[in-house]
């Protein structure tokens, strides 16, 4: 009887030889040998022979059917001129990759998202102020990604050996930061859930990495209904011991989700918050970036701007140069 722990075993196992093949190729990117093709497609026959003997009812078998088609089914590497960027592409998705700060992970985006953060992404490219990175690089946490899109924040963390929840709504997002999760064996938890001021439902409109909730503008067309949690309530049952940092990004629900964070913010000790601040998102939703901070100072934060690695008090009062900053 083969049980969930072989199949992820296997799957960890055929991950490692991936990496090592692929780390193999870029070193030799213009003089691969044939034997090492046939060692690729070597692998890809193991891979079948895997997935012929394994019940179909696992839920591994089905991520390892699609981690077949995303890594070998139509494998094409090939380099960038200005970076070797190594990638692995199929029909539906593409995995790529990826290096940040010194290590390297990889990457699964939808082939048919042409979003800047996929369209970076499959470039090896994170959409990511690097210098969010160097303020936390010298301690390993908890992180709360909420907005995580296709993980342009969790993943990057992750490989460095933080850990966290990664919270997001739209269902094409949410799916290929679970492969991503699965093929470098992170501790992320996705929930896919959009993050509010009450647990319960609500309209959404999935948009790539700008997705959001129903408003005056977007009230009709594409809505889907699904599941929105209040952080108060979240933490209650999550059993988590400690929360480092929190990112949020989720399209001009910010203010709603401070609404619903209050206790929960108290009990993790206040930790960090980096925020987009969408001055066009929050005003879909009735806000301003001034309800927003108005909100964060209620629970005792104070506003500062990432600038190059330092952080300056943020005027509030001043008209914003820019509709959209971090």
């Amino acid at each position: 009887m083969v049980t969930k722990n072989d199949i992820l075993e296997s799957i960890h196992e055929l991950n490692r030889s991936i990496h090592k093949k692929i780390g193999n190729l870029a070193e030799k990117i213009d003089r691969t040998s044939e034997k090492e093709f046939a060692d690729l497609e070597d692998l890809q026959c193991q891979i079948r022979s895997f997935m012929e003997n394994t019940e179909k009812e696992e839920r591994y078998l089905e991520a390892l059917h699609e981690m077949q088609e995303l890594i070998m089914k139509k494998m094409n590497i090939f380099t960038n001129d200005i970076r070797g960027v190594h990638a692995v592409n199929g029909d539906k998705y593409a995995v790529v990759e990826t290096e940040f700060n010194g290590k390297e992970f990889l990457w699964v985006c939808r082939q048919d998202a042409n979003d800047f953060i996929s369209e970076n992404a499959k470039q090896g490219k994170v959409c990511m102020d690097p210098y969010l990175y160097s303020i936390f690089h010298s301690k390993k946490g908890t992180f709360l990604d909420l907005g995580a899109n296709i993980g342009a924040f969790s993943l990057p963390f992750a490989i460095h050996g933080w850990k966290g929840f990664a919270f997001e709504a739209g269902s094409k997002n949410a799916d290929v930061l679970k492969k991503s999760i699965l093929l470098n064996d992170f501790d992320i938890t996705v929930m896919e859930q959009a993050v509010y001021d009450r647990t319960g439902s609500i309209k959404f409109v999935e948009n790539g990495p700008w997705g959001s909730v129903e408003n005056d503008v977007f009230h009709e067309e594409n809505m889907v209904v699904l599941d929105t949690i209040a952080l108060d309530d979240w933490y209650e049952n999550a059993g988590v011991e400690q929360i480092d940092l929190i990112k949020i990004d989720i399209e001009g629900s910010e203010v709603a989700a401070f609404r619903g964070m209050g206790n929960m913010l108290q009990r993790y000790h206040y930790p960090p918050i980096y925020t987009e601040v969408n001055l066009f998102a929050l005003a879909l939703q009735g806000e301003t970036q001034y309800s927003y901070f108005k909100e964060a100072e209620k629970l005792g934060y104070h506003v500062y701007e990432l600038y190059e690695g330092e952080l300056y008090e943020y005027n509030k009062e001043l008209f914003p140069l820019n509709y959209c900053r971090d």
